[in-house]
C-alpha cells in the first residue's frame, strides 16, 4: 500500500528540518513559516487519510449523512460551506478509483474554511474517471436568486471542461434543497442542445434526493461508475420527456429505478 507520508508531506517534512536548523524563536518570520508548513503537513495527512481509509467506513458514511440532514433541516449555522465540504466527503467516500479535486479551502481537522473561489470559471469541485469527469456544483440559493446566481455560472463551468476535455464525457450535477423552475428549465433544454451544437448537461438534485441516492450507494458497496450511470439516466431523460416539469418530476422514479436494479444485481 501507499505510504501515507508520500501524499505531498515528505518534502514539506524536509523543509521542516531546515528550518529546525536554521531556525531561531525571536524570528517572528521563521516561526510563521514553521507554523505554516506544520499545518500544511498536517492537512496533508489527515486528507490523504480520509480519501484512503477513514471515508470507507460506516462511521464516516454515517456522519457524512446525518450533516447533510443537519443542513436540509437548518442545523447548521455554516450550512453553505458545510454543502460544499460534505458533498465533496460524500463523492469520496463512494467506492471507486475516481479522484475528487476540491476547489474550496478546509482547515486541517477536514471541517469548511473557505469557498470555492469563484473566478477564473472554478467550480465547486471536480471530479475525475476514466472516461468521464462530473462536475458537482453546490448551492442553498432558491428562487429567482438561484436561476439568476447559479444558472449561467454551473452552466460555463461544465462548457468549460467539455471544451478542455473532448476525449471524454463531462456531466454537471447540481445539488440544492430545492429547485428554482427556471433553473430546471434551463437545464432541460441544455441537457438537450445548446449553441454547440451538443447538449451541456447539468443534472439537478434536490439535497433530499441526493441522502437517498447515497445511503443507497453506501448500503449496498455501489461503485463510482454506479453513480454516474444514475446522473446520465437523468440526463438523457430528457429526450423522453416534452417538457421540463415531467423531466424534473420523473427524477424520484428514475432513482427508484436505479436503486431496483443495483440492489437486485447485488443479491
Amino acid at each position: 500500500e501507499k505510504n501515507i507520508t508520500n501524499f505531498e508531506a515528505k518534502n514539506k517534512l524536509d523543509n521542516i528540518e531546515k528550518l529546525e536548523k536554521s531556525i531561531t524563536f525571536e524570528d517572528d518570520k521563521q516561526l510563521r513559516e514553521l507554523d505554516r508548513t506544520l499545518s500544511e503537513i498536517l492537512l496533508s495527512l489527515n486528507e490523504e487519510l480520509f480519501v484512503m481509509y477513514y471515508s470507507k467506513t460506516d462511521e464516516a458514511r454515517e456522519e457524512i449523512i446525518d450533516k447533510f440532514i443537519d443542513i436540509l433541516e437548518g442545523n447548521e449555522d455554516m450550512a453553505a460551506l458545510w454543502l460544499e465540504c460534505n458533498t465533496w466527503k460524500s463523492l469520496v467516500a463512494i467506492d471507486g478509483k475516481h479522484y475528487v479535486k476540491r476547489n474550496f479551502k478546509i482547515e486541517e481537522d477536514l471541517t469548511p474554511k473557505a469557498f470555492a473561489p469563484g473566478v477564473g470559471n472554478t467550480p465547486d469541485m471536480e471530479l475525475y474517471k476514466n472516461g468521464y469527469i462530473i462536475i458537482p456544483e453546490v448551492s442553498l440559493m432558491t428562487g429567482v436568486k438561484q436561476w439568476e446566481h447559479e444558472g449561467s455560472s454551473v452552466i460555463e463551468h461544465v462548457f468549460k471542461f467539455i471544451q478542455q476535455y473532448e476525449d471524454k464525457q463531462v456531466l454537471g450535477l447540481f445539488i440544492s434543497s430545492s429547485m428554482n423552475v427556471r433553473t430546471i428549465w434551463q437545464f432541460y433544454i441544455l441537457n438537450r442542445e445548446s449553441w454547440i451544437g451538443k447538449p451541456v448537461p447539468v443534472v439537478p438534485i434536490k439535497i433530499k434526493q441526493y441522502i437517498e441516492i447515497i445511503k443507497i450507494i453506501y448500503s449496498n458497496n455501489l461503485s463510482i461508475d454506479d453513480f454516474k450511470e444514475l446522473i446520465e439516466t437523468i440526463h438523457k431523460n430528457t429526450f423522453k420527456y416534452n417538457t421540463f416539469k415531467e423531466w424534473e418530476d420523473e427524477i424520484n422514479n428514475v432513482i427508484d429505478e436505479w436503486e431496483n436494479i443495483k440492489t437486485k444485481r447485488g443479491k
